[in-house]
């Protein structure tokens, strides 16, 4: 999450527990191909944060996987490629607005897939608006280039954080791929992430951004004792500080 989840955030969010995987706030791949100091500061990171992954936005396929290459090259145990951000200075060169563009997304996918060997994840959206809701065909094409999880958000772009989100799309993502499906959207208390996986049956379930510290905790922890009890083997996910829990996390087929 942009101005937030800096390496001092991400420790601190460590250390409460119950988090599998800490992610960097996302990054561009201008940036990084360029050299930028800022974008050097958004990747430091410590062994206290492993496993990390960096998340990285943009349109050109060769940049994209240049950093991808140079994120692997850093020791980030992942790189994920953010689809979802709705920000007007964002979707111009990446985020959301790749949604709109299907053969250039499965370029970009294609590209950095090849570029790493490191687990590759992507986050998205529904799609640009209600006419166009392409969760699914992005999550198949995701996981025929090789993308190991994807998270998804069911609002559109055109919503960005208002209205409701539309749980049924992560229900079907979930149904019709085999990689891990991460849930997104109005958890904003433990009961609300039972009843997305009681919904969808997603492997991870993200609290919402509007969650204060307190609240995540208590989710975290819900599901822990869920999971030490039998009900679920996945806890939940802290919302953009982190993705895939312990479990799932071991899931992917790390090379």
């Amino acid at each position: 999450m942009a101005g937030i989840t800096d390496t001092v955030f991400r420790r601190f969010i460590k250390r409460m527990g119950g988090c599998g995987l800490i992610m960097t706030e996302f990054v561009s791949s201008e940036g990084i191909a360029r050299h930028n100091l800022r974008s050097q500061r958004y990747l430091y990171y410590t062994e206290e944060e492993r496993p990390i992954t960096a998340q990285i936005f943009g349109a050109d396929p060769d940049r994209l996987a240049d950093a991808a290459r140079m994120i692997e090259d850093l020791g980030f145990d992942l790189v994920d490629l953010n689809l979802g951000c709705p920000a007007k200075k964002v979707v111009k060169c990446g985020g959301s607005g790749l949604l709109r563009d299907l053969p250039l997304l499965e370029k970009i996918l294609s590209k950095i897939r090849q570029a790493v060997t490191i687990p590759f994840t992507i986050k998205i959206r529904a799609g640009w608006s209600d006419e166009e809701i392409v969760a699914m065909p992005v999550a198949r094409l995701a996981e025929a280039c090789g993308v190991e999880a994807i998270a998804v958000h069911p609002r559109t772009r055109v919503q960005g954080y208002s209205g409701h989100a539309r749980w049924e799309i992560i229900e079907a993502v979930k149904a019709n791929v085999h990689i891990p499906v991460i849930g997104n959207g109005d958890v904003f208390a433990p009961p609300d992430a039972q009843a997305l996986y009681d919904q969808t049956r997603c492997d991870v379930r993200r609290p919402g951004n509007l969650v204060n510290q307190d609240e995540r905790h208590s989710i975290i922890c819900s599901f822990k004792r869920g999971a030490s009890r039998g009900h679920h083997s996945n806890e939940c996910a802290l919302h953009d500080g982190c993705s895939l829990t312990h479990g799932d996390f071991n899931r992917l087929p790390i090379r």
